[in-house]
């Protein structure tokens, strides 16, 4: 499973981004975002990778973020969400956008994506009506920002060595708002790490 790659950037097209790594060209499916947001080509380029694996292809898909694969990861779990529709909405609406539309409950917002009719905006809601996205754009449902006991949390596994974007992946992702203080977020986020 290929995970992470990073590379010489050669070659980027609308939907495709073409790494080199040490000799093998690799070519990601691309959300119109990552491509527009990544390096240009000829400098090195990081991505996140989810490998897909049909019957007849292997597809890999590149994000720039970890955060941006979270959502794609979250779309595709949806029932009859696959993984050319994730991407298409992703390139029409930015994830930050998409998390917020979830979070909020706002499907006319998501309908607007393109591959995103309102049946599914409303199943993408339903489905994922419990997923919290910490990054997610606009205010969450509940009228708060990250909330402050996290945010001790994410600063706590960072001085355990853990880089910025990872704690706060870890912590978010276990971060249920019962918590009465850093060090139970913390615990969790380490054991499951």
């Amino acid at each position: 499973m290929i995970a992470y790659l990073k590379g010489t950037i050669i070659d980027k097209t609308t939907n495709n981004i073409i790494v080199d790594v040490n000799g093998v060209g690799y070519c990601l499916i691309c959300s119109a975002f990552t491509v527009s947001e990544s390096a240009t080509i000829n400098s090195v380029g990081e991505f996140y990778c989810y490998m897909a694996i049909k019957q007849d292809a292997i597809e890999l898909y590149g994000f720039n973020s970890l955060e941006e694969k979270e959502v794609f990861l979250s779309l595709i779990t949806v029932t009859g969400v696959g993984v050319k529709s994730a991407i298409q909405i992703l390139s029409n609406m930015h994830y930050r956008k998409v998390a917020g539309c979830i979070e909020s409950g706002d499907p006319d917002t998501l309908t607007t994506a393109k591959a995103c009719s309102k049946k599914t905006a409303e199943r993408l809601i339903l489905e994922l009506k419990n997923k919290k996205f910490y990054f997610a754009e606009g205010v969450s449902k509940n009228n708060v920002e990250i909330p402050s006991i996290l945010n001790e949390a994410i600063m706590a596994l960072v001085s355990l060595g853990l880089n910025k974007k990872e704690a706060t992946i870890r912590a978010g992702e276990v971060f249920l708002g019962d918590e009465t203080t850093p060090e139970e977020i913390v615990k969790k986020a380490l054991k499951n790490f």
